[in-house]
């Protein structure tokens, strides 16, 4: 500071203008301050000499010393490095560390695995294992491939092991009706591709192309609201006078009438339905303890358990058991099963071995024949999730019953943040309520 004033007092002593007088003072600061800077550096370089590193040092003296990096630093560093190398490329990779990211948010089991189903198919049909290499036209050919092959594709575990040549030669000389995924699958599939694309994105892999799947997706024929067909109660009265429900002449001959009342999974699942609003996998897949007692109201508790998963958290719940299910000797069923050392309330409905099936797919065939004698060919397309359908809108149209208890009773998550993060549960009591005035659809 001392040799700026001096420089430039000098310099306005010495120059014609003031203008003038601050460039010469400016370079002799500059001057000046180099001077400085070269005996600075000149007497550091003498008291280094003098004084080596780790030797004491003179009071006086205001130099620091600076240490080298140790060993165990720059391991450390080493290590850090190799941490942010770029994840793995394969997609089979890219999407097994998506799943785990499912799996973190709670996303139910049969959920997360599709995701990789999808890349296997992927793969299949293109050919390309690297998500760096996938184009928009590799997703173009994929979506189109997938409307090739037979729709009931995934069904069989052997699917897995056909070439997508093999797949194309077995929906060679199906009716046109069965060949081709639906177009709901179709666009299920390319949001995956979407996603595991945006997931190696997210983890800095270099992705030198871009895909839209948006422009792909295939137009559904259906509004979400009209994809099902909603019961009516008279329909649903109808189903229940079948012989499957009345008498048939035996288990395996349930559509011919008889005295027989066969009361397995067949029987009780569109009952618990029609007073539950449950889905048929809830239900199908019930454990005997499932089936519980809390303050004198039997309730079914619908959570994951051995046998399977939930479909969203808002579908961990407790309904009550409709005093209707009871009269028609429900938990006396129950009771006898677990004499039999069951683990499955139905385990007629179990899966079969060597399949993809899930508990309820059993019930399918019994079922859809039952609504075909019962509705007169069923010309609305009625199906298991209609009776969902059905509770669901019963208990809207109770106008005194808050939209929350409903969501809690059917097991559909709150779109509302304040019911979402802040309500709790419904309790049991209010909950019976409700399902007690729903309405009992058979004798």
């Amino acid at each position: 500071m001392q040799t700026y004033i001096l420089a430039m007092a000098h310099a306005h002593r010495s120059a014609p203008d003031l203008e003038a007088g601050r460039a010469a003072g400016f370079r002799e600061m500059l001057d000046a301050t180099r001077s400085e800077m070269i005996a600075a550096e000149t007497c550091a370089f003498s008291n280094q000499t003098e004084n080596p590193v780790g030797a004491p040092h003179n009071a006086d003296m205001k130099t620091e010393e600076i240490a080298a990096p140790k060993d165990s630093q720059m391991a450390s560093h080493g290590e850090s490095a190799a941490a942010l190398k770029t994840p793995d490329t394969a997609l089979t990779e890219v999407v097994g560390r998506l799943m785990e990211d499912k799996k973190a948010d709670n996303l139910r089991t049969g959920t997360v695995t599709q995701y990789g189903s999808c890349i296997e198919l992927f793969i299949k049909i293109t050919g390309i294992t690297d998500v760096r290499d996938v184009t928009q036209t590799a997703v173009s050919a994929f979506r189109d491939g997938l409307r090739r092959i037979s729709n009931s594709y995934g069904k069989s575990l052997a699917d897995k092991d056909l070439t997508y040549n093999q797949l194309l030669q077995k929906a060679t000389g199906l009716p046109q009706d069965r060949v081709g995924l639906s177009a709901t699958t179709v666009n299920r599939h390319l949001d995956h591709i979407r996603q595991v694309h945006d997931k190696a994105d997210s983890e800095g892999i270099v992705l030198p192309h871009k895909i839209n799947t948006s422009k792909l997706r295939l137009k559904e024929r259906k509004r979400d609201r009209d994809k099902r067909a909603v019961f009516r109660a008279d329909e649903l009265e109808k189903v229940f006078q079948h012989t499957l429900w009345t008498g048939s002449v035996s288990a395996a001959r349930r559509h011919e009438t008889g005295s027989v009342i066969t009361k397995d999974g067949q029987y009780w699942c569109p009952l618990i339905a029609s007073v539950t609003g449950a889905r048929l996998e809830e239900i199908a897949a019930l454990t005997v303890s499932d089936i519980r007692i809390e303050d004198c109201i039997p309730h079914f508790s619908f959570d994951e358990n051995e046998i399977r998963d939930v479909k969203t958290e808002a579908s961990r719940r407790r309904v009550p058991v409709h005093s209707a299910l009871i009269d028609a000797g429900f938990l006396n069923y129950v009771e006898d099963i677990k004499r039999r050392k069951s683990v499955a309330v139905f385990p007629d409905l179990a899966p079969g071995t060597g399949t993809t099936s899930k508990y309820g797919k059993r019930l399918g065939y019994n079922w859809r024949k039952s609504l075909y004698h019962a509705l007169d060919g069923n010309p609305r397309e009625l199906c298991f999730h209609s009776i969902r359908h059905f509770v669901n809108k019963t208990i809207r149209d109770m106008h005194d019953v808050p939209r929350l208890v409903r969501l809690n009773i059917v097991g559909q998550e709150a779109t509302d943040t304040n019911d979402r993060v802040y309500a709790k549960e419904t309790e049991l009591p209010v909950m019976q309520n409700v399902i007690e005035r729903l309405p009992v659809c058979w004798k």
